[in-house]
C-alpha cells in the first residue's frame, strides 16, 4: 500500500495547564452596538425572517491563572470568562408585539475551566478537566416577536437557563 492510498488521520488538541511558574492573564473584549453599521437587513440572520434586530452588544471579561502543588509532579490551572450579550430586537410591521417598540434580550454565561495534571514519570502525565458554561436570560420575548398579543403584550415572556 502507497502512502497516497492509505486513510486516516490524527488530531491532537492541548490544552492550558500549568507548570512550574505562576502565569496568568486578564483579557476583555467589548463591541457595543453603536459600532456596528447600519443593518440592510435587519433580519437576515433570524430563523424568523420578519423580526427585526435593532442592535447586537457583546462584552467579556476573563482572567486565567496556573502554578504547580507539588513542583515537576502536580500541576493546576484555572479560568473564567463572564459574557454578556445584549440583542436589541423589534417586532414587524402589523403584529401586535411591535406596541412594545425595541426590546433587549440581555444573556449573561459564566464560562469557567478547571484542569489538573499529574506527571509520575517524565514521559507519562494524567490529567483531569471540568468545563461549564452556565447561562441565563432576562425576562424577555425570546423566541417569537411575529405574533398578535392575545391577552397581554408580557404574555410571551420567560426567563431561560441554560449551558
Amino acid at each position: 500500500m502507497h502512502g497516497a492510498d492509505a486513510l486516516g488521520g490524527v488530531i491532537n488538541a492541548v490544552t492550558k495547564s500549568g507548570g512550574n511558574e505562576i502565569h496568568g492573564g486578564i483579557y476583555q473584549y467589548y463591541a457595543p452596538n453603536q459600532f456596528e453599521a447600519t443593518r440592510k437587513q435587519p433580519n437576515a440572520g433570524l430563523v424568523n425572517q420578519r423580526t427585526e434586530i435593532r442592535g447586537v452588544a457583546n462584552y467579556d471579561v476573563a482572567g486565567e491563572l496556573g502554578g504547580y502543588l507539588i513542583r515537576d509532579r502536580l500541576f493546576w490551572y484555572g479560568a473564567v470568562n463572564h459574557v454578556w450579550t445584549f440583542n436589541d430586537t423589534r417586532a414587524p410591521e402589523n403584529f401586535g408585539m411591535r406596541l412594545r417598540g425595541t426590546i433587549t434580550e440581555r444573556f449573561r454565561t459564566l464560562n469557567h475551566t478547571a484542569k489538573l495534571t499529574f506527571q509520575p514519570f517524565a514521559n507519562h502525565q494524567f490529567e483531569g478537566s471540568y468545563f461549564a458554561d452556565p447561562s441565563r436570560t432576562n425576562l424577555a420575548p425570546h423566541l417569537n416577536l411575529a405574533r398578535n398579543i392575545l391577552q397581554s403584550p408580557g404574555e410571551a415572556d420567560s426567563r431561560l437557563r441554560f449551558g
